[in-house]
């Protein structure tokens, strides 16, 4: 078994955007769901993560 096998599978995941990254104070964060697929690569030298989200989540 190798370090990072727990996260291989298909999970659901919440993920959160800074929605005024570069402006000053503190800013408001907007969170939306999405789902992942985390696979092995190279005979388990590697993982690959693929993430996949509502399209109106990445406008708001």
């Amino acid at each position: 078994m190798n370090d990072f096998d727990f996260l291989h599978g298909s999970w659901d995941v919440a993920n959160r955007r800074l929605t005024a990254p570069l402006a000053p104070g503190t800013g408001t964060w907007v969170e939306f769901h999405g789902h992942a697929v985390i696979r092995p690569l190279f005979g388990g030298a590697s993982n690959i993560d693929e993430i996949t989200f509502p399209p109106s989540a990445a406008r708001e």
